[in-house]
């Protein structure tokens, strides 16, 4: 995510950045903007990361996370980053958010005739369905 994405209530992916070529709008709730890291004047580039140039190194990182997880005799299956997102898809749809909002919020372009007459934004349904999602984040951690 790069600073310049950063809005006041939205974060803006440009299409150059996107898989499928379609910019991407994503609510910035205050939960989402409190996590993120206070902006100095001049901070450019990538949000997190160091110096401003993305995180690099996830394999490794991953690798220390897991280390770390099983010296504390916690051990978790593995996973990969497209977990989370599958995650996020299930745990949404089984609370009840319609489909097409949850691919609106993966970024997955509509097929079909949709695609051709559906422009819709969806902003305020991704907005619901985020604060829905912090809900669920929630109960998951009061469980741990």
């Amino acid at each position: 995510m790069r600073w310049d994405e950063v809005h006041d209530d939205q974060l803006k992916i440009g299409t150059e950045r996107m898989k499928g070529g379609v910019a991407h709008e994503v609510p910035l709730l205050p939960t989402i903007t409190e996590t993120l890291p206070v902006r100095h004047e001049g901070d450019e580039g990538c949000v997190f990361g160091r110096r401003g140039n993305g995180f690099s190194g996830w394999s490794k990182s991953k690798k220390a996370l897991e280390a770390k997880l099983a010296n504390a005799s916690q051990f978790l299956k593995r996973w990969t980053l497209h977990d989370l997102r599958r995650t996020f898809s299930t745990r949404l749809h089984d609370a009840g958010i319609e489909p097409l909002v949850v691919e609106a919020l993966l970024a997955h372009k509509q097929q079909g005739v949709a695609a051709v007459y559906n422009r819709a934004s969806f902003r305020e349904a991704k907005r619901s369905a985020l604060m829905r999602w912090h809900e669920i984040l929630k109960q998951l951690m009061m469980v741990v």
